[in-house]
């Protein structure tokens, strides 16, 4: 027999493991089949179970079934259930044949429930409810039982106020993520149980149907339909995913360990244990099987997500509930409306726009950003503007298109435009040493151009990835110039113009050396010069919001909510709040006459060392071209708690940006999105 062992989930870790005993032939069991009474069809999935001793299986799809008796207590009773129908209870001393019991279920009487007919036109309003971060699986296998489950607790206490969604709601959909399903197929069953009010514990079943789905996705979400259930809510309820394992299953997991074992012999601790008072030796697998026959379902075990959540497990399908450690990744969708008036959400954009939305749907699951922007203009015609997923996970808030985002270094481009704007103005030259403009400046004995610091070709640093204090800053700097202490002792890792070492302070030297020249601060300068012309409202330097809309919150690759530090110390390097309205605007300046061509041109120009190397990057924007052939001028930008990118093609008028909470979408790749609309790859 292959017992489960409750595994631990960590950050970035899959933790699973086994304890093994073998039973004897001998060893006696309870088997026969669950039918039903109206037309003897056989009930499968049904869950069959001893009461006290807390072991149980599920009936396979043609009825039979086949329950170890491990444990025997002579006054025991045999449980049999299935949605849809009432509860049998057979005492095990009134059974005479262990082994051809027949059980006949009767079917529940239900109450038609009235349909209800809506003309609005508007979209019945619905909110997300439950964890989203991915950080490992869990593995729990079982050759012997059946019904492994786990429960996560959706607390809608706050929705009590009606800020969201008032209560009661229905429950339109369910979702569970799989990390990892190495089975030809995997099959789950949803249950909805309601909160115990005193213990707090799953408690009885409040969907009265069985909603099975059999997937054989390798990972991914599993989606469970449920708006045909019409089941309303109006407290807090746990949703509850069921493992269902056939004869097939269970023989294929058990020979794939033993498989295992016998060729990783080493990776097996042997131990030990008490079990009922009496000694059991046991098998514990400490690391690796991701191949192991099996799936694993998708946990998170990060202090945030154990402060926000509350989950139970039991082992099969009579067994208690324990509270688990780990948090599974899984969802419900809750609606004012019932049944399909609250249909998940179809796109209804072009056939390119919604493929760009599947791409970056996708990348969200497989990743976990917890909330995006995106947008796409070509030639004044708007191509896709969304906004998918969470600006506050705590608070359940969603992105808007007015959703404030950290751009990161995308705030590099606009200082490079606030300098091609003075050297249209004939007040700086970018060939001129700084020292020139701040008295005395000097690294290593050197003073880089402004060209250069634009280009990454100064010879400064980047953050130091050893110490995070260089990066989260708490001092607050009331201008580029106060900001160059954090600097300006720096030794310079090569000659200025000898090599590109990419770095945030040639920026913000340059944002200095603006202040210096014009006698306003830097960021009231970009607001006078750049900012307010293009009518980006609702740009600013982080942490001074004058959007009127929350801005995102910032997620770290766990899922817990990120530390922010203060920006002040690189505002011109990576200090900017942003929306996608707001850069597309900014990439449309490059080609609408914003800035003179001459001017512009400075900023697109690839730039070479000394000894004539290519850098791939001009001031402000790096510069090539797609897979395609096609020119491009770009600018990403990550940190650890969010991502951007903005990307113009200028012979095809498009521009293109998207704005993400999480250092996770450093892999939405722009061109991609660009593709499906310049390829044409997309029917029309």
């Amino acid at each position: 027999m292959l017992k489960p062992f409750r595994p631990m989930v960590r950050p970035g870790l899959f933790l699973f493991a086994f304890a093994w005993s073998i039973c004897g032939i001998g060893q006696s069991r309870i088997s026969g089949q669950v039918r039903s009474r109206q037309g003897n069809e056989p009930v499968g999935f049904a869950n069959i179970g001893l009461k006290q001793a807390g072991t149980g299986t599920i009936s396979e799809t043609d009825g039979s079934f086949s329950l170890p008796l491990l444990t025997v207590i002579s006054n025991d009773t045999l449980l049999v259930s299935a949605m849809g129908y009432t509860t049998r209870r057979i005492p095990l001393k009134g059974i005479s044949d262990f082994h051809h019991i027949s059980i006949i279920l009767d079917g529940k009487v239900t109450t038609l429930k009235p349909v209800i007919v809506s003309t609005s036109r508007v979209r019945p309003k619905t909110l997300v409810l439950g964890n989203t971060q991915v950080r490992g699986g869990v593995y729990e296998p079982d050759t012997v039982y059946s019904g492994w489950s786990f429960a996560l607790l959706m607390d809608t206490t706050g929705l009590q106020s009606g800020k969201k969604l008032k209560l009661p709601a229905y429950i339109t959909q369910a979702r569970l993520r799989i990390f990892r399903n190495n089975m030809q197929r995997c099959r789950y069953r949803v249950r909805i149980l309601a909160a115990d009010p005193l213990t707090g514990i799953p408690g009885q079943d409040l969907l009265h149907e069985s909603i099975v789905v059999e997937s054989s996705a390798r990972k991914g979400w599993i989606d469970f339909d449920l708006t045909g259930s019409d089941l309303v809510l109006n407290a807090p309820f746990f949703v509850c995913f069921e493992q269902l394992l056939d004869r097939s299953d269970r023989v294929a997991i058990s020979d794939g360990y033993r498989d295992f074992m016998a060729k990783y012999p080493d990776r097996i601790e042997v131990d030990t244990v008490m079990v009922n008072g009496l000694p059991e030796v046991s098998s514990r697998l400490g690391r690796g099987g991701i191949d192991l026959p099996g799936t694993f379902i998708a946990m998170s075990g990060t202090p945030s997500v154990r402060a926000r959540f509350r989950a139970y497990t039991r082992q099969s399908s009579f067994a208690p509930w324990e509270k688990s450690n780990g948090i599974p990744t899984a969802t419900v969708t809750l609606s004012e409306a019932p049944g399909l008036l609250a249909a998940t959400e179809v796109c209804i954009a072009t056939p390119q726009a919604c493929a760009a939305e599947n791409y970056l749907r996708e990348l969200m699951e497989e990743t976990g950003i917890p909330g995006l922007q995106v947008m796409a203009v070509q030639q004044g015609r708007l191509l896709i503007k969304n906004s998918f997923g969470f600006a506050n996970l705590s608070a359940a808030s969603m992105v808007s298109d007015s959703t404030p985002f950290r751009i990161n270094s995308i705030s590099k481009t606009i200082t490079a435009l606030a300098i091609a704007r003075l050297v249209e103005q004939g007040r700086v030259n970018i060939d001129t040493p700084v020292s020139a403009y701040i008295s005395g400046l000097r690294f290593s004995g050197y003073s880089p151009t402004i060209r250069q610091c634009l280009g990454h070709l100064a010879g400064f640093r980047d953050y130091d990835e050893k110490d995070l204090r260089d990066f989260f800053r708490d001092k607050h700097y009331n201008n580029a110039t106060e900001a160059l202490e954090v600097f300006s002792s720096d030794t310079l890792l090569s000659v200025p113009g000898s090599r590109f070492h990419y770095s945030p302070f040639g920026f913000n030297l340059v944002g200095a050396v603006i202040e210096k020249i014009t006698g306003k601060t830097f960021t009231d300068y970009v607001q006078q010069e750049i900012l307010r012309p293009l009518q980006m409202a609702a740009t600013f330097p982080d942490g001074m919001n004058v959007s009127g809309t929350d801005g995102s919150r910032y997620y770290d690759a766990d899922g817990s909510e990120g530390k922010t530090g203060d920006l002040s110390y690189k505002y011109p390097a990576a200090g900017f709040v942003s929306t996608c309205d707001d850069l597309i605007r900014l990439g449309l300046a490059m080609g609408d006459g914003f800035i003179p061509d001459r001017y512009r041109d400075l900023l697109v120009t690839e730039q070479h060392t000394d000894s004539g190397i290519p850098t791939g990057y001009g001031m402000g924007w790096y510069t090539g071209k797609d897979a395609s052939g096609r020119r491009i001028w770009y600018h990403y930008g990550d940190s650890f708690t969010g991502s951007s990118g903005l990307l113009v093609y200028p012979d095809e008028q498009l521009v293109l940006a998207f704005l993400a909470n999480s250092q996770a979408g450093v892999v939405v790749d722009l061109t991609h999105i660009a593709s499906l609309f310049l390829d044409k790859r997309t029917e029309d």
